[in-house]
């Protein structure tokens, strides 16, 4: 219903955007731009991580609690690689993650701190390529690759923050989301594309 009442004020405000949204399911996503490892230490409230770039781009290492905040950050040149043993002693219960993000796209490894003891599963890393925004004439095509399951909300706003459009889309592999901006009044317009690890943005001007 929300999505209608979108859909109503876009064609009455500034016009209709019409979007086609294709989830594919395939094994064609691209391979991970770095080898991650996470290994048990001899204390429970640490591990061990180690990196090896495949890719040849700068990468950042985080520890991120479940609010997004980083907790730990190291920064490397191109075709390097890092070891360190992360001890997370001082740090609540909860959910984490190891983020390495390079310039191409980004790998997650969750990691569950319970009583002081540190728990992960290589099984389940998570890699995504960062979408890809193209605008050509009266179509803007976002592009997406996953070598995982993963949800994705693409919007379109106009500059006030009005949402236009609105999309939840379960993707496994690739999305290919196309809007039709044609009908759009002349102005700035912003596509979003929101996972579950960060949103990415882009400013569409309609001339």
């Amino acid at each position: 219903m929300k999505l209608w009442k979108n859909a109503l004020l876009a064609f009455l405000v500034t016009g209709f955007a019409h979007a086609t949204a294709i989830a594919y399911s395939s094994t064609n996503a691209e391979p991970n731009p770095a080898s991650v490892k996470l290994l048990e230490a001899e204390q429970k409230n640490s591990f061990r991580l180690f990196f090896n770039p495949i890719q040849q781009e700068k990468t950042t290492l985080m520890l991120k609690d479940l609010k997004g905040i980083v907790l730990w950050e190291a920064s490397l040149n191109e075709a390097e690689s890092f070891a360190k043993l992360v001890n997370m002693r001082n740090l609540p219960d909860g959910q984490y993650a190891v983020h390495v993000a390079g310039e191409s796209g980004e790998l997650i490894q969750p990691v569950t701190l319970e009583d002081n003891e540190v728990e992960f599963n290589p099984t389940e890393q998570v890699y995504y390529k960062y979408p890809v925004f193209v605008k050509n004439g009266d179509m803007v095509a976002v592009e997406l690759l996953t070598k995982d399951k993963m949800k994705v909300k693409v919007s379109l706003t106009d500059v006030k923050g009005n949402v236009l459009y609105d999309d939840r889309v379960n993707v496994s592999s690739k999305l290919v989301q196309k809007l039709d901006i044609n009908k759009l009044k002349v102005g700035t317009y912003m596509v979003y594309v929101e996972t579950p690890y960060r949103t990415f943005s882009e400013q569409i001007d309609v001339e």
